[in-house]
């Protein structure tokens, strides 16, 4: 419990604390609290290069091609965990060449640390890998269902035509499609 005094005394010392008074030392102490930046909000470090970061996530839209925001979403968080991870395992090279040998109890303790931080990004990788894989497989059926639907649907008839108005053509996609699905019925199997 702290004294009327104390209290006081605290009170006077917060007067003089005004924190930094310029621009640079405001920037400074925002970053107070960072020390590794395995757990920010921003993949990318002010000290890292935005440039390589955008090439980064790119190679992974352009890997994963997502078709929608759902799936483009899951494959930014794939991007942002694998910058994360090798900025953990550039951590990690880093405090095994200070101390290869693991001799120093505090070394030990953030090598420890480290391990932990690279799980839980791996299992967040991991974990938005899953849930893309099976966006595509929902959005995959719904497609199949929507072309099986199609194929179907039963034919309009329509006694209005006259014979010298010619029939209407498929299009090229879903007459290849048709031709597949013929072939396989000719031949037996269970899949196209």
């Amino acid at each position: 419990m702290t004294s009327a005094r104390q209290q006081a005394a605290n009170a006077r010392n917060a007067q003089r604390s005004t924190g930094p008074a310029t621009a640079e030392g405001r920037a400074k102490s925002a970053k107070n609290a960072t020390t590794h930046g395995l757990t920010t909000g921003s993949a990318l470090l002010e000290s890292e290069d935005a440039e390589e970061y955008a090439r980064h996530v790119q190679s992974y839209i352009d890997n994963h091609g997502p078709q929608n925001d759902q799936q483009a979403f899951f494959v930014t968080q794939l991007a942002e965990a694998a910058w994360r991870l090798r900025r953990a395992r550039k951590f990690e090279n880093a405090i095994l060449d200070a101390d290869p040998t693991l001799a120093n109890d505090e070394t030990l303790n953030k090598i420890c640390k480290l391990n932990r931080y690279e799980a839980s990004i791996e299992r967040s990788y991991y974990r938005a890998y899953r849930e893309l894989e099976r966006l595509r497989t929902v959005y995959q059926k719904a497609e199949i269902a929507a072309i099986e639907d199609y194929v179907m649907a039963p034919i309009p008839f329509s006694t209005n035509r006259t014979q010298s108005e010619p029939r209407r053509t498929l299009d090229p996609g879903l007459q290849d499609l048709l031709g597949r699905y013929q072939r396989a019925a000719d031949a037996g199997a269970g899949t196209i």
